[in-house]
C-alpha cells in the first residue's frame, strides 16, 4: 500500500478499535498513572502519556507482528488508526492522577483534618463522577473547536504527525526510541531498590564531607533519584535554572533573614516560607489564567472581525480560511447523542448525589460547582487549543475564590469544589486534544470515544490502590512525599477560612511582595523582546522550589544540564532519543515507587543507613 493511501483508507469503528489498540493502551497508560500518582506527589507536575504510549504501542506491535499478538487480536498488521485509538485510552488512563485530584485534592482533605476517611470504594465512586463528567462535556465541543475554529492543539498535532511518520517509514526509529525508554525505565528502577535498602546511594550529604553540617540540616543535599534528573531533561534549563534561584532566595536569604529576626525556628522554616512560595505560585496561575482568557477574547474578536470581511467579500481566500471544514468522519462514526448525552446525566446524578453524601455538600452548591465546571471545561479546551497551555491550577484558585464566598469557613467545600472544576477542565481539553490527533489522521471519533471509556476505567483500576498504597506507607505530606499541589490548595482555603491572623510573623509582607513581583515579572516577559524574556525566571518554578527542599531543584538542575552538554555533543541523537530517557526514568522510578511502598508497609529496613 501506498503512504498516501494508509491514512485514506477507509476502516471502521471496530477495526480501529480493536481489543489489541485498547488493552495495549490501557495498559501503558496505567502505568503512566502510577508513575503520575508519585511524581505529582512529589512534584505537582505529572508526565502526559500521548507519545509514550504511541511509540511503545506501535513497537509492541512490530515486536509480536506475525506472532500471538495478532492473531489473537486480529490477524492484520497495527494501523495508525489503532495507533491513534491506543493512545487515546493511554491519554485517559494516564491524566486519572491529576483529574482525579490525587496529587491535589485528596491529600489536601487529609491535611485540612476535616474528618474524611475514604474507603476504597468512595474513591472508585469519585474518580467515577469526576473524570466521565469532563469526558462527556467535552464530546458537543469538537464541532466547534476543531472543525469550526480550527485550534491548533500542538501537543495533539504533534502526536499525529509522530503517529504518521511511525507508520510511514516502517517504524523507523521507533523502535530505537522504545528500548531507549525501557533500558533506562530499568536502570532506573534497580537504582531506585538499591537506594531503599542502601540509604546513602539516593542523598548524599555533600555538603556535610566539607565540614558544612549546617547547610546539610537546610535540605542542601546531592539527591540521586533520576526520575528528577528525568524530569529535568523534559523542563529545560530555563525552569530548572528558576528552581535554584527559587531555593537560594527562599532556603538562603529569606529563611535566614526570618530565622535571624527570630520570627521562626530554623527547624520550621519551611512552614513560614509555604505562604511566600503560595504566594508565587498563586500569582502566576492567575495571571496566566487572565492572560488565557486576553488570547482567547483578542483571538475571537480578529476572528469575528475577519468574518465580516470575508461576508463582504473583500478578501475571498480568508473566506475560505474561515469556512467550516468538512468533517472526515462519516455519520457511522461520529459519537452517538445518546451516548454522550445518557452518560453525561447520569455522571452528574452521580456528581450530585456522591458530594452531598460523601462529602455532606448541600445539593444546590453541587449544582453551581458542576456549571462552573462546565464553563470552566470549555476555557480548558479553548486555551489548550491556542497555547498548547491548560489552566489547572489557575481555574482550580478561581473555584476557591467562588466558593469563599458561597461556603464561607468550609475549608472541606473549598477544596472539593476547586477538585471538581479543575477535573472537567482536564478531562475536556485531554479529550479534545486526542480528538484532535484522531482528525488529522482521519480516525473515527467514535472509537476514540470508546478507547476513553475504557481508559478511564483502567486509569481507576490503577489510581486508586497506588493512591491508597502511597497514603498507608507514608504521611503525605511528609519527608517522601511532599505534595506540593495539595499544600498550595490546603494554604489557600484555610486564608481563605481564617483570614491573615493565624499566620507566621512577617510572612504576609513577603508573601505580599511576592504576589506582585510576579505579576511585574510576567508582565515584563509578555512585553519585553524574546532575546530578554529568555532570561527571565519563571515564577511559578521559583514557587515550587520554596516548598520542595533543595535537593529536589539541585537535581533537576543537573539532569537539565546533562541533557544540554548531549544536546551540543550529539544534536540528532539527543533529538531522537532525549524524551525516551527522560520517560523512561520517570516510569522506571515511578513503578518502583510502588514496591518501596510495599516493603515500607512490609516492615523491610534498609541494610545500610545514613551516617550521622
Amino acid at each position: 500500500m501506498e503512504k498516501d493511501d494508509m491514512f485514506e483508507r477507509r476502516e471502521t469503528v471496530a477495526e480501529q478499535a480493536t481489543p489489541r489498540a485498547i488493552v495495549t493502551g490501557c495498559a501503558l497508560g496505567a502505568i503512566v498513572c502510577c508513575t503520575n500518582v508519585y511524581f505529582g506527589l512529589k512534584t505537582g507536575w505529572g508526565m502526559g502519556a500521548n507519545l509514550i504510549v504511541a511509540t511503545l504501542a506501535f513497537t509492541v506491535s512490530r515486536a509480536f507482528n506475525f506472532n500471538w499478538y495478532t492473531r489473537l487480536f486480529g490477524g492484520k498488521p497495527f494501523t495508525a488508526k489503532e495507533n491513534c485509538v491506543a493512545q487515546t485510552a493511554g491519554v485517559a488512563a494516564g491524566s486519572l492522577s491529576s483529574a482525579c485530584a490525587f496529587t491535589s485534592a485528596i491529600p489536601a482533605l487529609g491535611m485540612a483534618n476535616v474528618g474524611i476517611h475514604y474507603s476504597y470504594g468512595q474513591l472508585v465512586l469519585w474518580c467515577l463522577a469526576l473524570a466521565y463528567f469532563g469526558l462527556f462535556f467535552a464530546v458537543p465541543l469538537r464541532k466547534q473547536a476543531i472543525l469550526r475554529d480550527k485550534l491548533k492543539f500542538p501537543s495533539g498535532t504533534a502526536t499525529a504527525e509522530s503517529i504518521r511518520a511511525m507508520h510511514s517509514s516502517h517504524g523507523a526509529g521507533a523502535n530505537s526510541k522504545s528500548m531507549a525508554l525501557v533500558f533506562s525505565a530499568v536502570g532506573a528502577a534497580v537504582w531506585n531498590i538499591l537506594c531503599f535498602f542502601i540509604v546513602p546511594m539516593g542523598t548524599l550529604p555533600f555538603f556535610t564531607w566539607f565540614g558544612l553540617p549546617g547547610v546539610t540540616a537546610r535540605g542542601l543535599l546531592l539527591n540521586t533519584s533520576p526520575a528528577f534528573i528525568g524530569a529535568g531533561m523534559f523542563m529545560g534549563l530555563k525552569v530548572t535554572v528558576s528552581m535554584l534561584i527559587g531555593a537560594a532566595l527562599g532556603w538562603g536569604v529569606l529563611g535566614s533573614i526570618a530565622v535571624s529576626n527570630g520570627w521562626i525556628e530554623d527547624a520550621r522554616v519551611g512552614s513560614w516560607l509555604l505562604w511566600v512560595s503560595v504566594a508565587f505560585m498563586v500569582a502566576d496561575a492567575l495571571f496566566q489564567l487572565a492572560n488565557i482568557f486576553f488570547v482567547l477574547v483578542r483571538s475571537a474578536l480578529a476572528r469575528r472581525a475577519a468574518r465580516k470581511a470575508a461576508a463582504g467579500n473583500l478578501n475571498a481566500e480568508l473566506a475560505a480560511e474561515l469556512e467550516e471544514e468538512v468533517d472526515p468522519a462519516g455519520e457511522d462514526e461520529q459519537i452517538p447523542t445518546t451516548w454522550w448525552v445518557g452518560g453525561l446525566i447520569c455522571s452528574t446524578a452521580l456528581c450530585t448525589v456522591l458530594l452531598a453524601v460523601v462529602f455532606d455538600i448541600p445539593f444546590y452548591l453541587v449544582f453551581v460547582g458542576l456549571i462552573l465546571g462546565c464553563i470552566l471545561a470549555i476555557v480548558g479546551v479553548k486555551a489548550t487549543g491556542e497555547t498548547d497551555i491548560n489552566p489547572l491550577s489557575g481555574v482550580g484558585r478561581i473555584t476557591q475564590l467562588i466558593y469563599a464566598g458561597l461556603a464561607p469557613g468550609d475549608v472541606r467545600v473549598n477544596i472539593v469544589a476547586a477538585a471538581m472544576a479543575a477535573a472537567g477542565a482536564c478531562q475536556a481539553a485531554d479529550m479534545m486534544g486526542d480528538l484532535k490527533t484522531g482528525h488529522i489522521l482521519k480516525a473515527a471519533p467514535r472509537a476514540q470515544f470508546i478507547a476513553q471509556i475504557f481508559g478511564v476505567a483502567a486509569g481507576i483500576v490503577m489510581a486508586v490502590p497506588a493512591w491508597m498504597l502511597f497514603s498507608s506507607a507514608y504521611e503525605i505530606p511528609g519527608t517522601e512525599f511532599n505534595a506540593p499541589s495539595a499544600r498550595m490548595m490546603n494554604a489557600v482555603a484555610e486564608l481563605l477560612k481564617d483570614g491573615l491572623g493565624n499566620l507566621p510573623p512577617h510572612c504576609i509582607d513577603f508573601a505580599v511582595g511576592a504576589f506582585f513581583l510576579t505579576w511585574a515579572i510576567n508582565l515584563a516577559t509578555k512585553f519585553l523582546p524574546a532575546h530578554i524574556t529568555k532570561w527571565i525566571p519563571s515564577c511559578m518554578a521559583v514557587g515550587i522550589a520554596m516548598m520542595v527542599t533543595i535537593d529536589y531543584s539541585i537535581i533537576m538542575f543537573l539532569g537539565a544540564l546533562m541533557f544540554y552538554w548531549w544536546t551540543k555533543k550529539r544534536p540528532q541523537q539527543a533529538d531522537d532519543l532525549g524524551a525516551a530517557v527522560a520517560s523512561g526514568l520517570v516510569l522506571g522510578e515511578g513503578l518502583m515507587g510502588l514496591v518501596r511502598a510495599v516493603f515500607q508497609l512490609a516492615g523491610l529496613k534498609a541494610l545500610v543507613e545514613m551516617p550521622e
